[in-house]
């Protein structure tokens, strides 16, 4: 255990260690709701499809073209972007401590996070296959959870990408007086060594 430093903060071993629970408790509430949602009979979802069901029609007919399988479909993308996010933020941990991750890091975790939610996704679907008669496991299905999987871990990537590349404010404080300071030196200097100069 890393003891606190002096100004009674966790040490930085105590935080990461920290972190990475809320992210393995993260990931386990959104395994269970996904278990939830998908290993359920279909009976069961009847209500809840009928309410879906009866939404899509009206925004149809009112113009809105939000089909109940087109839900379905935007409804297994976002289901799996958590997934996408919580891996690549456990995952990448290691990588995303160092100021400058190489970018190879970056695509192997989003590489993983991906390969991850394509077989999660495809054992969703076998287990409905072989013990859930009622429900119809579907290619389209696993397309759209690793789809869902691939956009978490981009968004992580690519908002850590950002915020490395935004300088530091010290650094944009050094870089803006710098400049300032080197000519007020040669100005204080100059005098002194014309007055010097004259017999």
């Amino acid at each position: 255990m890393v003891p606190p430093d002096s100004s009674g903060s966790p040490g930085p071993g105590r935080a990461a260690r920290t972190h990475r629970a809320v992210l393995l408790g993260a990931l386990a509430c959104w395994a269970a709701a996904v278990a939830v949602v998908t290993l359920r009979p279909a009976d069961d979802l009847d209500d809840e499809l009928g309410v879906v069901r009866d939404v899509c029609a009206w925004l149809v007919a009112h113009g809105v073209p939000l089909s109940f399988e087109v839900a379905e479909a935007v409804a297994n993308v976002v289901m799996f972007v958590p997934l996408g996010v919580l891996l690549t933020l456990l995952v990448g941990d290691a990588t995303t401590r160092t100021p400058r991750p190489p970018r190879r890091a970056h695509v192997r975790v989003v590489l993983l996070s991906t390969v991850v939610g394509l077989v999660l996704s495809s054992a969703i679907e076998l287990a409905q296959r072989t013990w859930l008669p009622s429900r119809v496991p579907t290619v389209q299905d696993v397309v759209m959870n690793t789809l869902g999987a691939l956009v978490g871990a981009l968004a992580v990537v690519l908002l850590d990408a950002r915020r490395r590349a935004r300088p530091h404010p010290r650094r944009r404080r050094r870089r803006a007086g710098s400049p300032a300071g080197e000519p007020a030196r040669h100005r204080d200097v100059r005098p002194e060594v014309r007055s010097r100069a004259r017999p």
